[in-house]
């Protein structure tokens, strides 16, 4: 795992990457360079992150990248999710798109698979999906699912709890995490069908960070707290 901050003027670039130890090749990348602009009044120090994926393959040779952008030119590069062989792309809440994995050069056109323009794209957050349903949650904590396959709407948007948001969801276990900047957390069935299972409230403290899932626990940084919430009795 390594970090690179660049800048002193709140603009610089910031990279957080993890890597392969054996071969030291990069394997996916944090990166974004631009602010958070949020109900804070000190949030033109706060950076604004997304999730990219930045594979390479044997050759040394990069795999996929979104946003047509290399990193060292502090550009912005937009969230992306790749799963069962399709390449998944947000970019600034309208389109979302979705391209078959494989080909070379220019591929947004021979590898498209669909393109979605409907309400609901996120700009903060990145989209999830586990193969089958594709989740997103726009920065007003509205979430929709789409068919991961066609692109279709499955259902959405949906008002979750109030407040805007700009942690990415996470799906863990069936269901499908939404934490929004109050630290509410919303629980979703990760289904064709919108509902409900929990509503979730720490502090309300200002919480910009997703959710982080290992081993049944769930972890959660606010801006006061760290906190580790298991069931009962777990070690």
């Amino acid at each position: 795992l390594s970090g690179r901050l660049q800048g002193g003027d709140g603009r610089g670039v910031v990279a957080l990457g993890a890597g392969d130890r054996r071969g030291g090749r990069i394997a996916r990348c944090l990166y974004h360079a631009h602010l958070a602009r949020t109900r804070r009044p000190d949030a033109d120090r706060r950076f604004r992150w997304r999730l990219c994926h930045w594979p390479r393959s044997g050759d040394g040779k990069r795999v996929m990248a979104s946003g047509g952008t290399e990193p060292q030119q502090g550009n912005e590069l937009q969230g992306g999710r790749i799963a069962d062989g399709m390449v998944y792309a947000t970019s600034r809440r309208n389109p979302v798109l979705a391209f078959h994995a494989g080909g070379s050069g220019d591929i947004s056109e021979s590898h498209l698979a669909w393109k979605f323009e409907g309400a609901g794209g996120p700009d903060v957050p990145s989209a999830t999906t586990d193969g089958r349903l594709f989740f997103m949650v726009d920065d007003r904590g509205r979430a929709t699912c789409l068919d991961a396959k066609t692109g279709e709407k499955v259902w959405g948007p949906e008002r979750l709890a109030q407040g805007s948001v700009s942690a990415s969801p996470v799906l863990a276990d069936g269901k499908l995490y939404v934490v929004n900047e109050d630290g509410v957390t919303t629980v979703l069935q990760a289904g064709p069908e919108f509902k409900v299972l929990a509503t979730n409230e720490l502090d309300g403290a200002y919480t910009l960070s997703s959710l982080a899932i290992a081993e049944g626990r769930i972890y959660l940084r606010t801006e006061s707290h760290l906190y580790c919430i298991a069931q009962s009795g777990q070690e």
